[in-house]
């Protein structure tokens, strides 16, 4: 360049787009028609994969509640509730409910449970809010012996309003109590080929009655009558050189007993 004369800047030579490590070029930024920048049609299309990677990991999040009952022990059993979630996203409320229910015919556990925590039921977790994130919430109670329908509710997101939280998990479980022991005595009238078979039962002043009658060795059910205000009495053909006895056909509250051998003379 001579003195005086006016320097020229050559134009910038235009690089090549960056590559990938997979040799792929990236695309560049576009411009939609009110000026802003619409992503790559790479990058949206990452970023829909990590939308559903999350919505994935939210799906699989552990949500757990477990009902357990401790062996019986004087008449009663511990019933222990754990309620839990690996990662809750919101705030949730937490209820635990219970009662008693007919030990002779339960419900089944998909009509145990109320669909809300607005019911009757006594609560052992009551209304417990935990924060998002990581949770475990464990409340037990000592119950008399029978069977209960335990019942676990969430409120998502968290309410104090036990009816805007819905049933989670349901089960009929613990220990029924012990059956009530029974015995029946027996005697018997004949005439001719007929007897008539008599007794009272204890343990129950209702129930069934079966007569039996020993065949080869074995007891077969002849006959049988009801239990009425703690008696029975039943009359049938009898075979003579034969023995008999009475069973008291167990229930779910009583238990099954037997007089002891009357034989025909």
């Amino acid at each position: 360049m001579t003195e005086g004369a006016i320097p020229t800047i050559a134009p910038a030579s235009r690089s090549p787009a960056p590559r990938t490590g997979a040799g792929l070029p990236l695309s560049w930024p576009k411009w939609d028609a009110v000026g802003a920048v619409r992503p790559p049609a790479r990058l949206t299309s990452l970023l829909a994969v990590g939308s559903a990677l999350l919505a994935a990991a939210t799906a699989a999040a552990a949500v757990n509640d477990s009902v357990q009952f401790g062996a019986p022990s004087g008449g009663r059993q511990q019933l222990a509730v754990t309620m839990s979630d690996d990662a809750a996203i919101t705030p949730t409320t937490l209820y635990a409910t219970y009662r008693p229910v007919n030990a002779a015919h339960p419900p089944p556990t998909t009509s145990a449970c109320a669909p809300t925590a607005a019911n009757a039921d006594a609560r052992l977790i009551d209304g417990v809010t935990e924060p998002p994130g990581s949770y475990s919430v464990t409340e037990s109670i000592s119950l008399p012996l029978g069977l209960y329908a335990v019942c676990t509710y969430r409120a998502t997101p968290a309410s104090t309003d036990p009816a805007g939280a819905t049933l989670q998990g349901a089960e009929v479980a613990g220990a029924p109590p012990p059956k009530t022991a029974t015995s029946i005595s027996l005697s018997v009238t004949v005439h001719r080929s007929r007897g008539t078979f008599s007794g009272s039962v204890t343990g129950t002043r209702t129930g069934r009655v079966s007569v039996q009658r020993s065949v080869s060795g074995h007891w077969r059910a002849v006959k049988r009558t009801s239990v009425r205000r703690g008696a029975f009495r039943v009359t049938m053909r009898v075979h003579r050189g034969s023995s008999y006895r009475a069973v008291v056909i167990g229930s779910a509250t009583y238990a099954t007993s037997h007089s002891g051998t009357v034989r025909i003379a």
